[in-house]
């Protein structure tokens, strides 16, 4: 599709992810090399909660996937996560799907198929990142205790971030009249993920980075067409 574009639309694209294009590949060549490990454990250290429970389990399977939290969830998280469960695969896949529905109503075919190619492609960059990237070790306390939190390393970049912006986007991109009140929502998501100790900051910057990255592709793609 995108080798088919006209030149001046390669061209925009080529301008518009420039900046966030060169922005997540330092981001992830430094959280490979640990360029940013002291800032992710600060952070860890003074905000995140419940990180030292994380270390036997990915972040993916503490819950958010069905159900926005499971059983062992410490009840302050609770609303935290419930609110960052428009970001999991099932919830994200299904708000993306009614946005593509609806364009098509809308006799707008090409945009439709541009929000679900880029919610595959952008899910797909994101299981590679977290299989073939690792980082240096990070830790939790517990009980005054250092504990290795094996789930950070290779959990570059965050889903739950990637799939919220997208989504909040697409329904922006439909329905222009909600874009307020959608990024009200997605605006705290990042905060969130981080506060319940489900991700490390890098990892949710890298996940808006790819979102944006994405999402402006949509954009000068379906306007240059």
């Amino acid at each position: 599709m995108l080798l088919a574009a006209p030149p001046r639309v390669l061209q925009g694209l080529g301008r518009t992810l420039a900046a966030p294009l060169a922005a997540l590949a330092v981001l992830t060549v430094g959280v490979c090399l640990g360029w940013f490990t002291r800032v992710d454990q600060w952070v860890i250290d003074h905000f995140s909660g419940s990180v030292s429970t994380r270390q036997d389990a990915s972040p993916m399977l503490t819950g958010g996937i069905v159900l926005p939290f499971n059983g062992t969830t410490p009840t302050w998280e609770r609303p935290f996560a419930t609110w960052t469960w428009g970001g999991s695969i099932v919830i994200s896949v299904l708000v993306v799907l009614w946005v593509a529905r609806t364009l098509r109503r809308e006799g707008r075919p090409l945009e439709a198929s541009l929000w679900l190619a880029i919610w595959v492609i952008g899910n797909a960059i994101e299981v590679a990142g977290k299989h073939e990237l690792t980082r240096p070790l990070l830790y939790g306390t517990s009980d005054g205790v250092r504990t290795l939190i094996g789930p950070f390393t290779s959990s570059f970049p965050s889903g739950h971030a990637l799939r919220s912006f997208i989504a909040a986007a697409a329904v922006a991109a439909v329905r222009p009249q909600w874009r307020t009140r959608v990024f009200v929502w997605f605006w705290p998501v990042p905060v969130f993920l981080v506060l319940i100790g489900a991700h490390t900051l890098t990892d949710v910057i890298g996940g808006m980075l790819l979102a944006v990255i994405c999402c402006r592709a949509v954009s000068v793609y379906a306007a240059g067409r």
